[in-house]
């Protein structure tokens, strides 16, 4: 990634509960999510991870216990969004 130019690679981490992990058909383990932070942390200065919130039943504890992983993962960014389950 850093021969192509890359300085603030993002991963899309989305969230650590594997209910909603299973939901959304993410496949990686946390233990190749932690792999992978370990990996861009020790090869680049800058490393952001994406979460999603507002679920459809998603407690305010479940976004706490996301937001305090992903906090663990020591990268220098995190983008938290929205998510809007709109049915018809």
């Amino acid at each position: 990634m850093k021969e192509i130019g890359v300085t603030h690679p993002r991963f899309g981490l989305q969230t650590f509960n594997q209910e909603w992990r299973n939901n959304f058909n993410l496949t990686a383990s946390i233990e190749q999510i932690k792999s992978a932070s370990k990996i861009l942390n020790d090869n680049f200065d800058y490393v952001s991870f994406d979460i999603l919130y507002g679920m459809n039943g998603q407690s305010i504890e479940e976004m706490e216990i996301d937001l305090e992983q992903v906090i663990s993962l020591n990268t220098s960014n995190i983008d938290i969004y929205p998510i809007d389950n709109v049915m018809t």
